[in-house]
């Protein structure tokens, strides 16, 4: 039997969000398993989506993102600081879907870079 993900955990396989990925299931663009109400994502359904994705601009891979805490740790400040920073458009993250935010750890450096020398 082939493993099958919720929605939240092939979202993060793929890197996006679940907004995203339902999109994609609508447009039929990847497949989707129903059993009742539920949905979820084989193994082969993912691999197959991010074969025909490929490398896209501004797709990282999961492991290559920051979560919040990560950057706030990066960069030596705390969580509400880097949330501070993207209000105010000093960071750009990756992705965000509800309160979750994800950076690419050049963008940390990036805004490291500013706020030292500015």
């Amino acid at each position: 039997m082939e493993k099958l993900y919720a929605p939240m955990q092939a979202a993060r396989l793929i890197g996006c969000d679940r907004r995203t990925l339902r999109k994609e299931a609508a447009c039929g663009k990847i497949t989707v398993t129903r059993y009742g109400p539920y949905s979820f994502y084989s193994s082969s359904a993912i691999a197959h989506y991010v074969a025909q994705k490929g490398a896209q601009p501004g797709l990282a891979p999961r492991e290559s993102l920051l979560t919040t805490v990560e950057a706030a740790r990066l960069s030596g400040c705390t969580r509400q600081n880097i949330l501070r920073a993207v209000k105010k458009g000093q960071i750009r993250p990756v992705e965000y879907g509800g309160p979750y935010y994800l950076f690419t750890a050049e963008e940390i450096q990036v805004f490291l870079s500013r706020r030292k020398n500015g």
